[in-house]
Parts: C-alpha cells; sequence; structure tokens
C-alpha cells in the first residue's frame, strides 16, 4: 500500500521542461504529453469520500516534517452496533473522591503564579510578524 502524505506526486521542474508542451486539466488531475513519439497520460487520484484511515508512527513522522500539517485529531472509531453502558457506579464514585481529595489541583487559575528567580520570557522585536512553524 502507498504511504498518503501531503502530496498525490511531485514531478521535477527538469521533467516538465523535457516533456513541454504539455496539456493540463487541473479540475480532472490530467496531465498529458508526447514523450519519444508516445502519448502519455498521468491521471491524478480521483476524489474520495474522506475515511479515517490507521497511520503508522513513521508515517506520523514524516508526514510532520513538511510543516504541512499543524494539528492531528486522535479518533476512536465505534461500529454501528456499539452500545454505550452507563459508567460504573464503583468508577464514579472513585473518581469522585480524588476529585475531592486533590480539588486543590483541579481548580481554575485566576491569576498569574507569583515572580520567580527565573521567570521565562520571550523578547519580542516591534512590529515583529510570528512565524509559524
Amino acid at each position: 500500500m502507498l504511504d498518503k502524505l501531503p502530496y498525490d506526486a511531485i514531478l521535477g521542474y527538469d521533467l516538465l521542461k523535457a516533456n513541454s508542451p504539455m496539456q493540463c486539466d487541473w479540475q480532472a488531475k490530467i496531465l498529458q504529453f508526447q514523450h519519444m513519439g508516445t502519448s502519455i497520460t498521468i491521471q491524478g487520484l480521483t476524489n474520495t469520500p474522506d475515511q479515517v484511515t490507521p497511520i503508522s508512527a513513521t508515517q506520523l513522522y514524516k508526514s510532520s516534517q513538511g510543516n504541512d500539517i499543524w494539528a492531528y485529531v486522535i479518533v476512536d472509531p465505534m461500529t454501528p452496533n456499539t452500545q454505550k453502558h452507563p459508567p460504573n457506579q464503583t468508577q464514579s464514585e472513585d473518581l469522585r473522591n480524588l476529585l475531592v481529595t486533590y480539588a486543590d489541583v483541579f481548580q481554575d487559575t485566576k491569576h498569574l503564579p507569583p515572580p520567580r528567580s527565573y521567570d521565562h520570557s520571550i523578547p519580542l522585536q516591534p512590529g515583529t510578524v510570528l512565524v509559524n512553524s
């Protein structure tokens, strides 16, 4: 199976130049040209309905290297026959006890932490556009 990364294909300038002129139909994803007297047609993948497919750790790493992906979503697929069961009463009680025990950890912050000897700051130049990478 082919690794599906952000691009269907990357054609180099040398290939495009060597086979010019070409006919391109970007909407239909078709590229046609003559090569050594033979008509060549390259057909891109047609649009298929979006579907969630698992990817490997290697595919995840490769896809993140080009800075083309800025967010990931972890999806837990459910089959149509999956039934939701009410939470176990014991688990709910244990969770409530845990939340009560550590209530100070789960409070919303209302102010910034106090100054410390090594506060972290990033000095910004006036008028600088932030980099998105």
